[in-house]
């Protein structure tokens, strides 16, 4: 069963907001104004990330990153570098 992600998320490029789910090493975000659905496969799980890539990841969404924060699915979506686009 795939896993919201978020229900309001801006998708560089593209149009309005999005539904993202994810699912399988896969996050699919549909479009809230048109429907239209894009594709994105994870590139790395959040484990395997260096402490450099970690705190990249973080920074990019918390501004202040601390040695108990832990990445999330979401923070590898929102920050854009460890997925690629499928369709």
């Amino acid at each position: 069963m795939a896993e919201t992600i978020g229900e309001e998320i801006e998708i560089f490029d593209t149009e309005g907001t999005h539904t993202v789910t994810y699912a399988n090493g896969i996050f699919t975000a549909t479009s809230n104004l048109h429907g239209w659905v894009l594709k994105f496969r994870l590139l790395k799980a959040p484990s395997k990330l260096t402490e450099e890539e970690r705190t990249r990841v973080l920074k990019y969404n918390l501004g202040k990153v601390t040695p108990e924060d832990e990445v999330s699915i979401k923070d590898m979506f929102m920050q854009n570098e460890f997925i690629e686009e499928l369709n």
